[in-house]
């Protein structure tokens, strides 16, 4: 899976996961769920924080969250 296409994926998993939850998955979760390792799913996650769209929640390293969408405008 190209790594863009899996950030978005992410993101929207996050999201709903958030929402069904109150609380974002774990890595252990993301991986079981993307099929790619914590590794992966941790250096795809710290992209997605450069860009302000994930967070990890304070009681704990490994629990995740979305906060904010990156915006969907067209740019030409």
């Amino acid at each position: 899976m190209h790594p863009e296409h899996r950030n978005e994926l992410l993101l929207d998993y996050l999201d709903r996961f958030v929402i069904a939850h109150r609380r974002g998955p774990t890595l252990v979760v993301l991986s079981r769920e993307f099929h790619v390792s914590e590794t992966v799913i941790r250096r795809d996650l710290r992209l997605l924080r450069e860009h302000s769209c994930v967070t990890w929640l304070p009681h704990t390293p490994y629990t995740l969250r979305v906060v904010q969408k990156q915006p969907e405008t067209a740019t030409d």
